[in-house]
Order: structure tokens, then C-alpha cells, then sequence
């Protein structure tokens, strides 16, 4: 579960990248 929580929060880092590019 741990794994799965980070995967979440790196594509969310990634989206608010995008959003911010």
C-alpha cells in the first residue's frame, strides 16, 4: 500500500508540473 500511495503522489507532482510548465 505504501508503494501504491507514492506512485499517487509522484504522478500528482507530475500533473501539478505540467500545470505549472
Amino acid at each position: 500500500m505504501y508503494f501504491r500511495r507514492k506512485a499517487i503522489a509522484d504522478n500528482f507532482l507530475e500533473y501539478q508540473r505540467a500545470l505549472i510548465k
